[in-house]
């Protein structure tokens, strides 16, 4: 097998299987994960290898905190109950692969390219999905992002010139479904309208607003977008990498965005099926692609500089929500300040110079900010300056490599004495010494310091017990 992408398909299967065997070895078990690294072993000199963990809960713990010798990067924090590796756990079962061959072209993109045999697992190993257990059959969730991006295939055009819908009924429901992101009525009835004309796209949406889905019902999902993905999102596939498209509800709602092709973004532009698009990531190295096509979108980052231009000159307001954003000088920060375009910003995410929050403050937007996160843990001197003691919330914390938060985040709630950390991504910044290390630093600013839960890690009472909360 050659094509990266059956190769990644073909793992996955595998990897079903191997977390349907955990599940039934510890019936405790809610999730297992597994991650990618390349790094040389033995005889091989860029093999790449999965690494596999079991939690009770819901997502398991990264890093996995475990007491042998292996995964001992948190020796001060002993084995969490509960959380199972091949190291900790007895007979857990690895998943089977070609490190040297498939699994090569398959993940390496997947993988930091600081791998060593001599790291621990959680310098090496990034997570690229979650097995979680569910009634009577197993359900895959894909977290992984690619790290590295030369030849990063994409998902393709189709055919951007054919109309996207059979009828004007279609199109006008498709309009509503664009405008009001959250209301499900529109696309029920598109759903029936769809069904009615034996297009497949009605059965998609059909079993994505089903209120459950068996595995006969994720079966049949999976098959469908494997044979009508292209056509479907035409042309955004475009400037979207293979795995870098998730539906929800019956459209594209989140998406990875590479490219370095201004052709490709040019077939991309104005098209109208950027419009349920909710989420947008971009991949280190690419090329902007905002669009005032994007009518639903809600949370976007890393922008950059022709991005800004996009933002800020727009013709319409953008209902975004939470901008993630590096700056490279003050020029771009005024540029930022002088936005009129953002009714609906409510968190800003910032990286970029010093000065920046002096001339963000003035912003006409400024004010309605809910949430400020500053990726640099170490300059929280800007609580200091009237624009930020202004806002409802200040949080710092550390960025990966890619620019996205990542590690312990500490917000600082305005008015009272207290401060609110939580895992913003996953990454070895998110182990418990790391975390020891963000609470003595929010307790010389505040005497109530507190875990609250978030997508990547939800506190128990024990987790709060072991961090001293």
């Amino acid at each position: 097998m050659t094509d990266p992408k059956q190769i990644r398909q073909a793992a996955m299967e595998r990897f079903r299987d191997v977390a349907t065997k955990i599940f039934t070895q510890f019936p405790a078990a809610r999730s297992v994960m597994v991650g990618f690294a390349q790094y040389w072993a033995d005889e091989a000199d860029d093999a790449v290898h999965s690494h596999l963990i079991a939690s009770d809960r819901e997502t398991p713990l990264w890093p996995h905190s475990c007491d042998s010798e292996e995964n001992s990067w948190d020796e001060d924090f002993p084995r969490v109950a509960g959380e199972y590796c091949s190291t900790c756990a007895e007979k857990f079962p690895y998943l089977p692969g070609d490190a040297n061959g498939d699994s090569i072209a398959g993940f390496e993109t997947f993988c930091t390219e600081g791998g060593s045999q001599e790291a621990m697992p959680a310098d090496n190993y990034t997570p690229y999905a979650i097995a979680h257990r569910r009634d009577g059959f197993v359900e895959l969730e894909y977290v992984g992002s690619r790290l590295r991006t030369d030849h990063v295939p994409m998902i393709g055009d189709g055919h951007p010139d054919r109309a996207p819908w059979p009828d004007a009924r279609a199109q006008t429901l498709f309009a509503q479904i664009c405008a009001h992101p959250a209301d499900d009525g529109p696309r029920h009835v598109l759903a029936d309208h769809l069904l009615e004309r034996d297009d497949p796209r009605g059965e998609l949406l059909a079993l994505d607003l089903a209120p459950t889905r068996d595995a006969a019902a994720h079966a049949r999902r999976a098959a469908m977008l494997a044979e009508h993905l292209v056509e479907w999102i035409a042309p955004l596939g475009a400037v979207i990498p293979e795995d870098g498209a998730r539906l929800a509800r019956g459209f594209v709602s989140h998406v990875e965005i590479y490219t370095d092709d201004a052709n490709a973004i040019e077939r991309a532009r104005g098209s109208e099926m950027w419009g349920t698009v909710e989420s947008l990531r971009y991949l280190r190295g690419s090329m902007g692609v905002l669009d005032p096509a994007m009518i639903a979108l809600r949370t976007v980052g890393v922008i950059d500089a022709g991005d800004l231009e996009v933002l800020v000159t727009a013709s319409r307001p953008w209902a975004i929500e939470t901008l993630e954003i590096e700056l490279d000088d003050m020029a771009d920060a005024a540029r930022l300040g002088s936005a009129r375009t953002l009714p609906a910003l409510r968190h800003l995410i910032l990286k970029g110079p010093a000065g920046a929050i002096a001339v963000l403050g003035a912003a006409t937007w400024w004010s309605q900010l809910a949430k400020l996160t500053v990726l640099d843990d170490e300059s929280q001197g800007v609580l200091d300056l009237p624009a930020v003691r202004a806002l409802p919330a200040v949080a710092f914390g550390p960025s990966g490599e890619v620019g996205h938060p990542v590690g312990w985040h500490a917000t600082h709630v305005r008015d009272s004495d207290r401060v609110e950390i939580e895992l913003a991504g996953w990454s070895p910044l998110g182990s418990f010494t790391e975390l020891e290390k963000v609470i003595s630093r929010a307790r010389t600013r505040a005497s109530s310091v507190v875990l609250v839960p978030s997508r990547y890690f939800v506190p128990t009472d024990a987790d709060r017990a072991r961090a001293g909360l």
